[in-house]
């Protein structure tokens, strides 16, 4: 079906165009994403992403006085 690879290919350059905006040491949390399932479709529900210290984002425990 002509639909479907287009449809691929679509989400194939979405997915590169939208990583490129994201931190060299952001990190894909593979283990955490969430398939979903349209009639017999599947498709990406939710794309997980860790940015770490990418934007400062300090640990939880440190205390800052």
């Amino acid at each position: 079906c002509l639909g479907a690879n287009l449809a691929r290919q679509e989400l194939r350059c979405m997915y590169e165009a939208a990583l490129d905006f994201l931190p060299e040491d952001a990190r894909l949390l593979v283990d955490q994403i969430q398939w979903g399932r349209v009639v017999m479709f599947t498709g990406v529900e939710s794309l997980p992403v860790d940015f770490g210290s990418a934007h400062g984002v300090e640990d939880a425990t440190t205390e800052n006085h």
